[in-house]
């Protein structure tokens, strides 16, 4: 079993977004072919995104401002990720997500992860609005 998120001195997000700080998002394994790779740095965000039935993947690199980093951050510490825990059990077969911040901690979901109902809420909530940001 391996647990993610505990709490310890590195579970701490930065005041402000430094060039080296970046967050991930990931979803693999679904039976479909979905998928979904995200990554944000300190000036952009680029994504690859297959959905079922789509004839390719949406592909591409969004500018990061200022501003947008200041609201990922402030809804992060709003949402308070860092507080976030979750065991990842073996599956044989199973999707899995992650949101990772480097440097830092990870939050793990996904078929084989257990967690209390406000972490997966919590899960959800920080996965779906980082994942929304191609589209804005």
């Amino acid at each position: 079993m391996e647990i993610f998120g505990q709490k310890d001195s590195n579970q701490k997000l930065p005041d402000t977004w430094t060039e080296d700080f970046t967050i991930e998002l990931n979803l693999s394994g679904n039976r479909d072919g979905s998928y979904s790779k995200m990554k944000f740095t300190y000036t952009s965000c680029e994504y690859d995104i297959y959905k079922r039935n789509a004839t390719r993947s949406n592909k591409g690199t969004k500018a990061l401002t200022e501003n947008d980093r200041n609201q990922i951050l402030k809804f992060l510490k709003k949402n308070k990720v860092e507080t976030f825990t979750s065991e990842q059990m073996p599956v044989r077969d199973g999707y899995r997500s992650s949101v990772c911040f480097q440097p830092g901690f990870c939050m793990e979901g996904g078929t084989g992860t257990e967690m209390s109902k406000e972490n997966k809420t919590l899960f959800n909530t920080v996965y779906a609005y980082l994942s929304s940001f191609p589209n804005r």
